[in-house]
């Protein structure tokens, strides 16, 4: 049921994602969202800024093959690693 405007309304959570549709979807939603699986350097944060409403990660991390977690766009190759990444994406 609809609880009015004591929610906010978070649409889709993008992972990849077109410019357009993120555009379409900020005109309907209160929050747009994403998943992000890549490091901090590999992310448009002049793009995300510029959208015109609130932005939400709901997802990310770093993963490595060492301790056996998928690494894929955001492989680490240690935990110090891993700690640093985190730190640099979480400042932004």
């Amino acid at each position: 049921a609809w609880a009015g405007l004591k929610s906010l309304y978070l649409g889709s959570r993008f992972c990849d994602y077109n410019p357009q549709v993120v555009a379409a979807a900020a005109q309907f939603s209160d929050v747009v969202s994403f998943n992000f699986y890549r490091t901090h350097d590999r992310i448009d944060w002049d793009y995300l800024a510029s959208i015109p409403k609130s932005v939400m990660f709901s997802e990310f991390s770093f993963g490595a093959f060492y301790d056996g977690t998928f690494g894929g766009p955001a492989e680490v190759t240690s935990d110090k690693e891993r700690e640093r990444e985190l730190y640099e994406f979480l400042k932004k």
